[in-house]
């Protein structure tokens, strides 16, 4: 859900999606134990990192309560036969977009969490497909958890959160009737 928001963004570097799921792919073990977070909080204007927001546009906010992120994460490579698919999900992310009325000069900036991504939770993988059938042990997933925050693969001490932003969009309107469609 969004809600209508007043300020405009400035820009910045930000992390682009293809490395978010580069380094997703790079998942490998599973053995990790989570820790309580602190609840996100809108991102104020003055500390968005995206793409500027056209003068006279709607911004609005993502809604955390009312969203989540979920990533699929398929097994592959020589070890592939030995380990699962993954769920990677987030329900901590903030963010914003903003439309002009016309796709090509409306855009998102979304930020997620390292250290609040969930791996395999149950619900999660039953909602992903056959692909992802079965429960994992608490054990493996709490250790491919740790094994995708270390240093070498997301680096969460020094990458505390993945920004992804668009500064246009393409497509159409249209809505799809899912959304898996």
């Amino acid at each position: 859900m969004l809600t209508q928001m007043r300020r405009v963004a400035r820009s910045r570097h930000t992390w682009t999606g293809s490395r978010l799921l580069v380094c997703l792919g790079l998942l490998a073990g599973c053995t990790a134990q989570r820790g309580e977070l602190p609840p996100s909080a809108p991102v104020a204007a003055e500390d968005r990192l995206g793409p500027q927001v056209p003068v006279g546009a709607a911004v609005y906010d993502v809604d955390a309560a009312s969203s989540s992120i979920s990533l699929r994460v398929y097994r592959a490579g020589p070890l592939a036969r030995l380990g699962h698919n993954h769920v990677v999900t987030s329900s901590d992310e903030a963010g914003y977009a903003w439309t002009t009325g016309e796709l090509s000069a409306s855009g998102f900036e979304v930020r997620v969490p390292v250290a609040g991504l969930l791996v395999d939770e149950p619900a999660a993988r039953a909602a992903a497909g056959p692909d992802f059938a079965g429960e994992v042990p608490d054990d493996a997933r709490e250790g491919t958890r740790r094994n995708m925050l270390r240093p070498e693969v997301l680096n969460v001490g020094r990458y505390p959160e993945i920004v992804v932003a668009a500064e246009s969009l393409a497509g159409t309107w249209s809505i799809p009737s899912s959304p898996l469609a």
